[in-house]
C-alpha cells in the first residue's frame, strides 16, 4: 500500500506544461478516473491497513489540480457519473459454475460482488465521500446495483435463474450506504420519491423476510432501520405507501415478533409513520390482521417499545374508518390498554390515557363501558376518573354542537 501511495503522488507530480504538451483532454479525463478509482479502492481498504488518511490526502491534491474544483469530494461529485460506470465495467467475473456471464437489468453481464472485491470497496468509498444529493440525483444510476444485490428472488433477479444472491456481508455494507443516503439530511429526499415502491418492494421487502441466524437478524435490522429513516425523511409519499401497503404490512408484522427490542421498536415507529400517511384507507382485513400483535407489544419488557407500540396504535386509529374497530376489537384493544393505564410507569400510565382518548372517537360507548369497568379494579382511580371526565366534556360539546 506504501508504494501505492507513491505512485500515486508521483502521477499528479508533472508540471503542468508537460501535461498539456503530452496529453489531450480526453486523456487527461481517463487518467483523472483511473487516479479517482485508486483513491476510491485505497480509501475503501480495512482500516488495519492505515491508508485512509495518506488516501484521502491525495484525493484532496488531485483536486487542487483542476481549476474551481475546492475539494476532493467535490471532483468526485463532477465525475460521479463516469466513475460508477468505471466501476460496474471493472473486469467482469464468470459464473463458474454455469461458465457464462450474468445478466441484470441495468448491468448488463454483471455478478453479485463478493467481500472486499474491489468494485464493493470503490462503490463503498464513493457513495460515502461523495455528497449524498449527488447520489440522489444520479440514483437511476445505482437503483441497480442495490436491487442486484438486496433484491433476492424480486424483479432484478427473478428473470435470471442463474443469479446467486450476495452474501449477507455484502447484503450489510450495501444497505448501510443505503440508510446513510436516506438519513442524510442534506440531501433532498424528493429524490427518491421516484424510485419509492421499486426500493420498497425490490430492495428492502425481500429482507424483512425472517431468516434464521444472527447474520440474518443484523440484516432485518439494518433493513429496519433503512426503511424508518426513508419515512422519517418523506421519501416515501403516500401514493407510493398505498400501493405497497398491502405487501408490506404483513411483513412488518412479522417482524413485531423479533427477539431484538431495538428492531420492534423502529417496526413500531415506522408503522406509526406509514399509518400517519393512510388516513382512512386501512380495511377491515388489515385492521384484523394487525391488532392483536400491535396491542402485545405493550407487554413487551422493554419500555421504548411500549411507548413506540403506543405511538403506533395511536396512529392505527385513524388509519382506517371506526366501523372496522368496532365490536371485538376495539373491546379487546380498550381492555388491554387500560390493563396498562394501572402500571407502575406513571408516563406509560399518561401515554396510555392519550391513547384512550384517542380511542373514544371510534366507539366512545364501547370504551366508556370498559373504563367503568377497569376503574373497580385498578391500584389509583385517577386516571379512570380522568378518562371518564375527558368522555363526559366530549359528550357534552357534541350536544352543543
Amino acid at each position: 500500500t506504501s508504494s501505492s501511495m507513491s505512485f500515486l503522488e508521483k502521477s499528479i507530480s508533472t508540471p503542468d506544461d508537460e501535461k498539456d504538451d503530452k496529453n489531450t483532454a480526453e486523456e487527461k479525463k481517463i487518467r483523472c478516473l483511473s487516479l479517482l478509482l485508486c483513491c476510491l479502492l485505497l480509501l475503501g481498504c480495512p482500516s488495519d491497513f492505515k491508508v485512509w488518511v495518506p488516501a484521502y490526502d491525495f484525493l484532496q491534491k488531485l483536486s487542487l489540480i483542476f481549476p474551481q474544483v475546492v475539494s476532493g469530494e467535490e471532483l468526485l461529485d463532477i465525475h460521479f457519473c463516469a466513475l460508477v460506470q468505471n466501476i460496474i465495467s471493472m473486469s467482469c467475473r464468470k459464473d463458474v459454475e454455469n461458465e457464462k456471464n450474468i445478466e441484470v437489468p441495468g448491468m448488463s453481464n454483471r455478478a453479485v460482488w463478493e467481500v472486499n472485491e474491489p468494485k464493493l470497496l470503490c462503490f463503498d468509498s464513493l457513495i460515502r465521500n461523495c455528497q449524498s444529493k449527488t447520489v440522489g440525483k444520479h440514483f437511476e444510476m445505482v437503483m441497480p446495483i442495490f436491487e442486484l444485490h438486496l433484491g433476492n428472488g424480486t424483479k432484478a433477479q427473478s428473470e435470471q435463474s442463474n443469479i446467486k444472491p450476495a452474501s449477507i456481508p455484502v447484503q450489510l455494507s450495501i444497505l448501510s450506504l443505503l440508510e446513510t443516503l436516506f438519513s442524510d439530511k442534506a440531501c433532498p429526499q424528493h429524490l427518491f420519491q421516484p424510485f419509492t415502491v421499486d426500493l420498497i418492494e425490490n430492495v428492502l421487502m425481500p429482507n424483512l423476510v425472517w431468516r434464521v441466524g444472527g447474520k440474518a437478524s443484523s440484516l432485518r435490522k439494518v433493513t429496519v432501520a433503512s426503511l424508518y429513516s426513508l419515512l422519517r425523511a418523506g421519501g416515501a409519499t403516500s401514493r407510493a405507501l398505498c400501493s405497497v401497503a398491502p405487501r408490506l404490512l404483513p411483513l412488518l408484522k412479522s417482524n413485531l415478533d423479533d427477539n431484538d427490542a431495538s428492531t420492534i421498536q423502529i417496526v413500531c415507529l415506522s408503522l406509526a409513520m406509514i399509518f400517519d400517511n393512510l388516513p382512512g384507507m386501512l380495511g377491515v382485513e388489515p385492521v384484523n390482521h394487525l391488532y392483536p400483535d400491535l396491542i402485545k407489544c405493550l407487554d413487551d419488557s422493554n419500555d421504548n417499545v411500549r411507548f413506540a407500540a403506543i405511538k403506533a396504535l395511536k396512529s392505527f386509529f385513524v388509519a382506517a374508518s371506526p366501523c372496522h374497530f368496532k365490536g371485538t376489537v376495539i373491546n379487546y384493544m380498550s381492555e388491554q390498554i387500560l390493563i396498562h393505564m394501572d402500571d407502575p410507569n406513571e408516563k406509560l400510565q399518561y401515554a396510555c390515557l392519550d391513547l384512550l382518548k384517542a380511542a373514544l372517537k371510534i366507539d366512545h360507548g364501547a370504551v366508556v363501558k370498559q373504563v367503568e369497568v377497569a376503574r373497580v379494579s385498578h391500584r389509583s382511580v385517577f386516571f379512570c376518573c380522568e378518562l371518564l371526565q375527558h368522555a363526559s366534556e366530549v359528550e357534552r360539546l357534541k350536544d352543543f354542537a
